[in-house]
């Protein structure tokens, strides 16, 4: 009975094999993406949009990203074409020069981490997004965290839903 041992060692690499296989499969972020202002926690210090819009386009490594925010300053716009490794790409907005990046963040690689610096005459801004997707890709959450030049870091959690 020599077969039945050949059997169990493919089932073992298959089972393997898969696993690995699932692994490097990343998450699909692409879609238009709501935020719910009542799921989100913002504190005092770092208030929330009235409203912010996420567009996403994922054709891995690419991502192509748009930012539609209300504030109270008014509506900002920020729309950057990145590649997930890192690479720096910069924008200007109204007089403002954004640089942005985003790679795959985390143990299991499963996360986005959407990095913006704002140059600012009182030094530099950097928002980092830590984006995770929900089941179903209905859900994005983020965590938010503002480091302003000179100012204790501020941390907000951002619970965008998936529009139709």
């Amino acid at each position: 009975g020599g077969t039945l041992r050949t059997v169990l060692a493919v089932c073992i690499l298959a089972t393997v094999s898969s696993v690995a296989f699932a692994a490097s499969v990343k998450p699909d972020f692409s879609g238009t993406w709501q935020l719910d202002t009542n799921a989100s926690r913002f504190d005092k210090e770092l208030p929330a949009p009235k409203g912010m819009t996420l567009t996403i386009e994922q054709h891995e490594p690419k991502l192509h990203i748009e930012m539609k925010s209300e504030t109270k300053h008014g509506p900002q716009d920020l729309v950057f074409d990145l590649t997930i490794d890192g690479t720096e790409s910069t924008e200007t907005v109204s007089g403002s020069t954004y640089t942005a990046s985003v790679e795959w963040g985390d143990i299991d690689g499963t996360r986005l981490v959407f990095t913006i610096k704002q140059q600012s005459p009182h030094g530099d801004l950097v928002i980092t997004r830590v984006m995770k997707l929900g089941s179903e890709r209905k859900i994005l959450t983020t965590v938010l965290t503002v480091d302003s030049h000179g100012a204790p870091e501020q941390t907000a959690y951002e619970f965008f839903e998936r529009k139709p």
